[in-house]
């Protein structure tokens, strides 16, 4: 036999909770931005990425450098 044979599956959370308007949804989407610091030596390498990741809506290029050396103190400034 069986285990739970003839018994209905526990409801998953995920599709109990009532449907999410468009605001929340938003406001949802602004709460989960990653904020990037790029790093890329090649300045057309650097602004193609640039470019394709300031074309997604979660995804903000805050500072771009040309070395590692930039890169930290960036960071130590608090980019």
């Amino acid at each position: 036999m069986l285990l739970g044979a003839g018994r209905a599956p526990p409801a998953c959370p995920a599709r109990t909770r009532p449907a999410k308007n468009a605001e929340e949804r938003v406001r949802d989407r602004e709460k989960r931005i990653v904020h990037i610091l790029l790093v890329e030596y090649h300045a057309a390498f650097q602004q193609s990425a640039s470019h394709l990741m300031d074309r997604e809506a979660d995804l903000e290029v805050v500072a771009q450098v040309g070395s590692v050396r930039e890169g930290r103190e960036k960071t130590a400034e608090g980019a």
